[in-house]
């Protein structure tokens, strides 16, 4: 009698127990191939994404949230592929010790433009999407004048790398990053010597460099008319003077 209790209770507990692993394992295999999301939270659309803000919330695995006019709320979305990414700056160097400086920059472009559409002319033409480039300062002591894409060193208080991306975009062009599409190409290394020229007071620093092809939100925001280099659409960018005097 009381084996055939024992046997009772195994045959009612144990399929409850079955059912509750199965749905646990289903639940994260459906969940694992979402883009992870960052919710950034601001009043100001120009403290979006300071450098040593603490309130930067943490990865989620939230649906797309649509950026809203004045920037009280942005997601950044990333695919899984970069998802190794979300990490600190001190992270990804101890990775590979010989490394001390971390350079990212953003691959930008306008979205392709059916003539047509916008009644420029009268054939069905589109342009082709067209790449953001900024003009370095004048004053600026390394490559003055020359042209380059959006970015910058990655910074210690930079909760993760892609925050710091995100962060250089929008000091430079206070455009607001929404989505990693892809990484582009492979990491660019290079090496430079501080100090004062001398054998005994010269250090070399290691640098790497990962370039990310981006989505910004300011894509639906886009200026219609000619600019002075024949683009009849233009982001609306916001230079900082002190770093750039033109963009392209």
């Amino acid at each position: 009698m009381h084996k055939e209790k024992c046997l009772m209770l195994f045959l009612i507990i144990f399929p409850s127990i079955l059912f509750w692993l199965l749905a646990k394992i289903f639940t994260s295999t459906s969940t694992s191939g979402r883009p992870h999301a960052v919710d950034l939270q601001s009043a100001n659309p120009k403290t979006l994404y300071p450098s040593t803000s603490l309130l930067l919330p943490i990865f989620t695995h939230q649906d797309v949230h649509a950026p809203t006019q004045h920037g009280h709320s942005i997601s950044i979305h990333i695919p899984p592929n970069l998802r190794s990414l979300r990490i600190p700056l001190s992270s990804f160097l101890a990775k590979d010790t010989q490394y001390a400086r971390l350079v990212c920059s953003a691959f930008i472009f306008t979205p392709a433009l059916s003539h047509r559409h916008h009644n420029f002319h009268a054939n069905e033409a589109t342009t082709p999407p067209r790449l953001l480039l900024l003009r370095r300062s004048f004053t600026d002591t390394a490559f003055p004048n020359l042209w380059e894409i959006p970015g910058g060193s990655v910074d210690k208080e930079d909760p993760t790398i892609l925050h710091g991306l995100a962060r250089e975009v929008f000091e430079e062009t206070g455009l607001r990053l929404t989505r990693f599409v892809r990484l582009v190409g492979e990491a660019i290394k290079w090496t430079t010597t501080e100090g004062d020229g001398t054998v005994n007071k010269s250090k070399e620093i290691k640098w790497m460099k990962l370039s990310f092809e981006i989505e910004v939100a300011e894509s639906g925001e886009l200026k219609m008319g000619v600019d002075k280099y024949g683009d009849e659409r233009c982001l609306p960018v916001d230079l900082d003077p002190q770093e750039h005097q033109d963009h392209a």
